[in-house]
């Protein structure tokens, strides 16, 4: 079991409507370059933490390449697709266990993983925990995940 902590402070504003947890209020809310919604902003910085991964600032800086008022819901989104696998799991193990949510036999799993990994150049990181991987790499591991139970395309 992985455990997160996440807070979020934010100036109260009456400039912007109050939104909690992806709800909005008739309320004054808080300033921020996105929504403000400090419940979700918590939220994703303790999934953050508890997948070992920088902080919400790290993916969402208050600058041009973050929309303003971007919407928190839209952030804890990306985030949840950007960490959908343990990063303290080795490569191998990672598309192993995916091939058994569909039923498919260790054996033949195993077997699926060694192509699947040689083909998109992680064989030799077969071993490594992803949190080691690179940005390019972490996402090729999502596709051996996504083809590994050899979906038709």
């Amino acid at each position: 079991m992985f455990i997160g902590t996440g807070w979020d402070i934010h100036r109260h504003t009456n400039t912007k409507s109050l939104k909690l947890g992806g709800v909005s209020f008739d309320e004054d809310g808080f300033e921020g370059h996105s929504d403000g919604d400090i419940l979700l902003h918590a939220l994703i910085d303790a999934i953050l933490g508890a997948t070992s991964n920088k902080d919400i600032g790290y993916y969402f800086p208050s600058d041009e390449k973050t929309p303003k008022n971007i919407s928190s819901v839209e952030m804890l989104d990306s985030i949840l697709h950007e960490i959908n696998f343990s990063q303290f799991e080795k490569v191998e193990d990672i598309v192993i266990t995916q091939a058994g949510f569909y039923g498919i036999p260790k054996n033949i799993a195993k077997e699926r993983c060694k192509n699947l990994l040689k083909k998109l150049s992680l064989w030799d990181k077969r071993h490594d925990q992803a949190r080691n991987l690179s940005g390019g790499q972490k996402r090729r591991l999502m596709i051996a995940k996504a083809l590994v139970h050899e979906p038709k395309l």
